[in-house]
């Protein structure tokens, strides 16, 4: 893919990302969370240590994105506790060991997991 199209690709997507809503943005970052935490555990359990690390690389810069992203005005002590969950996955996926194990993977795709599911729920209550 030439510069060109890269810059184009990246633009579109930049694009679609601000014009989603709040929960589309939520989707689309806890889905790529979730699919790079399973690679990296796919990857770590094979020995692939350079692709596991690269999984945790973009592991790790989605959760960033996700702690950015919270409201503290809105939900304070939700967002308090979010950004703790938030910091302990990237701690422990950011530990030079984590390419080597897959638990630190395992343990991050639990905790996407349950926090999505929770958002999903949030998601499906009428509202007030």
């Amino acid at each position: 893919m030439s510069a060109e199209q890269r810059y184009g690709a990246k633009q579109y997507a930049r694009i679609a990302m601000i014009s989603s809503s709040p929960y589309e943005r939520l989707d689309k970052l806890y889905s790529g969370a979730i699919r790079f935490a399973r690679q990296g555990r796919r990857e770590a359990l094979n020995g692939e240590e350079a692709l596991a690390r690269h999984c945790a690389t973009k592991l790790i810069a989605i959760i960033r994105r996700l702690e950015v992203c919270l409201d503290h005005r809105m939900a304070p002590a939700l967002s308090v506790n979010l950004a703790r969950l938030y910091g302990h996955m990237q701690a422990r996926l950011a530990k030079p060991d984590t390419s080597l194990s897959p638990d630190a993977f395992e343990e991050a795709l639990n905790l996407l997991n349950t926090l999505w599911d929770g958002f999903q729920a949030a998601e499906q209550q009428p509202q007030k």
